[in-house]
């Protein structure tokens, strides 16, 4: 099915040539499910591009069906009997609706037109999409779009299905939906590449492959991977959470049974929980504040918010609950129909807009977008009014000392994100926002941006994370803010939000088993200290010697 062979692709970095890809060979057979693990700039989306024709490849050669899959004739050759999902779900849409989405693919496939009105309804049903046909892309939630980009990649009768990290921005709810929809169509035999930089993700394929600096370092199946300690290391990887929790604890996070004895088999004093109080200083105090958006009629409103210098606070909740908007009003993008917001003491409204945005540092969910270039110190100093402001303990802060003369587009994505923090933290903000940090990072480049993000706020700044991905929030935050249908619905320590899924139910959001098992220690009288979903912290905490 899908047959690549001593895959070459080389690019102009910085005026040198940088090979992305070195000899890469990989055989996907019919009705095979295969992931494509590895760090950070190891070549896996790249090789999913050579793959698609999207990018030139020096060397070797890459057939799928038996069609050569050639650089600009992919389209020609294969359009139809292979379907891809990119990042970005917003990025695949070109017609008004889903709908005319749909039927617009139908036609460019050269779909007979009596059959068209019958495939149209076979793939509405398949994939649930009645409620979403009229709806406009930019009404839709992220997940909403990937089920959409999903029927179209598939609407011909695809044979193959490319997917490269869909499910990124996509909350706990969508993630779960897509990946089993994956998984029935995987049953169904369909054949599956599947790049993610999730593990979790990775252990539901029957294969998985690993890429390091362009080369392919493993090729077998989950267990044999996710075993060897001494391989994940090197590349910056973990275990899934499940398999992580079963050698530190001994028994499966979802056997109740077992966990209730291991519960009752701790002989010690309950753990104290940090007390939750503000050490720092207000930034913001906001009240009474609303707005409303006058296409679509949805607002937000906050009756009470205050936000304290050295502090972490996630922000959660469902796709369109508002967390983006309540973003862009605290960093003056957009101004409040009514109610006050203070900024260091100062209202808002009497502030020029450069003043007011000063103080606050908003960090986008796309990184490239925020980036100027074309070095990073280019980078760094844009905007800058004081040209004395010497930049290298910022860069070096965020861990890119020695990186000033490189070029901005050479850069991985987890460089991309600390220069994005670093352009941020120049200027002085008294408060980071920051929406889904931990995007396109592989587990090591996370474990390093939590490190950053600790020693940013010790500093004194204070740090609001946008995300859908608990388990980074829960490492970092000391308060979590819960958003549903425009309000805060959730103030509280981080310890006491990752304790119940009663929080997660109120959000609308899904609880998962780590969850699960801190309510069941709380419910046995044993508190952890702090909010952590790290089996190997919450082991330390426990006092358990396997928390290595």
């Amino acid at each position: 099915m899908i047959n690549a062979k001593d895959i070459v692709v080389r690019y102009q970095s910085d005026g040198k040539v940088v090979e992305a890809l070195g000899s890469v060979s990989l055989n996907i057979g019919e009705g095979e499910y295969v992931a494509m693990l590895g760090p950070n700039g190891s070549g896996k989306s790249t090789f999913l591009r050579a793959l698609c024709g999207l990018v030139d490849i020096a060397g070797g050669e890459v057939t799928i069906l038996g069609k050569t899959a050639a650089f600009g004739s992919f389209s020609d050759s294969l359009f139809g009997r292979v379907g891809v999902v990119f990042q970005e779900p917003e990025g695949q849409f070109v017609m008004r609706d889903a709908g005319t989405e749909i039927e617009m693919l139908l036609q460019n496939l050269g779909i007979p037109h009596d059959e068209q009105e019958g495939l149209f309804e076979q793939i509405v049903n398949e994939f649930e999409l009645g409620p979403l046909l009229k709806r406009k892309p930019e009404s839709l939630s992220g997940g909403q779009m990937q089920l959409v980009n999903l029927a179209c990649a598939l609407a011909g009768g695809a044979r193959v299905l490319l997917l490269d990290e869909p499910t990124t921005f996509l909350d706990q709810t969508w993630r779960e939906k897509f990946l089993s929809l994956l998984d029935k169509l995987s049953g169904d035999g369909l054949t599956i590449l599947h790049i993610t930089q999730y593990p979790d993700e990775a252990a539901r394929a029957r294969r998985i492959c690993l890429l390091d600096r362009g080369q392919l370092a493993f090729d077998g199946q989950p267990d044999d991977i996710f075993s060897d300690e001494n391989l994940l290391s090197r590349l910056r990887l973990t275990a899934p959470i499940r398999r992580q929790f079963a050698g530190v604890f001994g028994f499966d996070v979802s056997d109740i049974g077992k966990a209730a004895d291991f519960a009752n088999s701790l002989n010690r004093e309950p753990a104290e929980p940090n007390q939750f109080c503000h050490v720092g200083e207000a930034v913001i105090t906001v009240s009474e504040m609303s707005y409303s958006y006058r296409t679509s009629g949805f607002g937000i409103r906050v009756e009470r918010l205050e936000l304290y210098t050295s502090e972490i606070v996630g922000l959660v909740g469902p796709t369109g609950s508002g967390k983006s908007t309540l973003a862009f009003l605290l960093a003056g993008l957009l101004k409040p129909a009514q109610g006050i917001i203070n900024i260091n003491g100062r209202r808002a409204e009497d502030c020029e807009a450069a003043k007011l945005r000063r103080p606050i540092g908003l960090s986008w969910q796309l990184a490239d977008l925020a980036l100027i270039g074309p070095t990073v110190e280019d980078d760094v100093r844009f905007g800058l009014e004081d040209k004395e402001v010497d930049t290298r303990n910022i860069l070096e802060l965020v861990g890119l000392e020695g990186f000033e003369g490189r070029i901005v587009d050479s850069l991985s994505g987890g460089e991309k994100r600390k220069l994005s923090l670093a352009s941020i933290l120049v200027a002085g903000p008294s408060l980071l926002i920051l929406d889904e940090p931990s995007a396109f990072l592989d587990p090591g480049s996370q474990a390093e941006l939590i490190g950053i993000l600790r020693k940013i706020a010790r500093q004194g700044h204070g740090i609001v994370i946008i995300g859908h991905d608990l388990h980074f929030i829960s490492e970092l935050a000391d308060r979590v803010l819960g958003m549903k249908d425009g309000r805060i619905v959730i103030d509280v320590s981080s310890s006491e939000f990752f304790s119940s899924p009663d929080y997660l139910e109120m959000l609308g959001l899904p609880s998962n088993s780590i969850v699960d098992f801190r309510r069941m220690l709380v419910g046995r009288g044993i508190t952890l200290s702090s909010g952590t979903l790290n089996v190997y912290e919450m082991a330390r905490q426990l006092g358990l010697a396997r928390a290595t």
